[in-house]
């Protein structure tokens, strides 16, 4: 059992006041800190981010589309699936063209 806590305890007993507690020492304010979050989107060609990229190597990478679609566009036989892949190789290219552009 706590000394002074009898003590007060019989002082209260005997009709004598209670001794007051001790004040606290005022303590500062705790401020948490809400964390900060950032958030990125990266952009994928080919496996790696298209910000690691140079602008010479996306220029060449629409050269090689171009070729692409021009060796597609060269076979004679009407096919709906070459088609299908111009159309593609075509979107491919404005994508890469629009990293491009962006560029400062």
């Amino acid at each position: 059992m706590n000394h002074n806590s009898f003590q007060s305890q019989l002082a209260a007993a005997k009709g004598a006041p209670a001794k007051a507690a001790p004040a606290k020492t005022p303590t500062a304010p705790v401020y948490s800190k809400t964390p900060v979050v950032e958030i990125n989107t990266v952009t994928f060609l080919n496996g790696s981010a298209v910000e690691s990229y140079s602008t010479d190597e996306l220029v060449e990478i629409v050269r090689s589309l171009e070729a692409r679609r021009a060796e597609l566009e060269g076979i004679k036989a009407e096919s709906g699936k070459i088609k299908e892949m111009v159309k593609a190789i075509d979107e491919d290219i404005k994508q890469v063209i629009g990293f491009i552009d962006e560029r400062d």
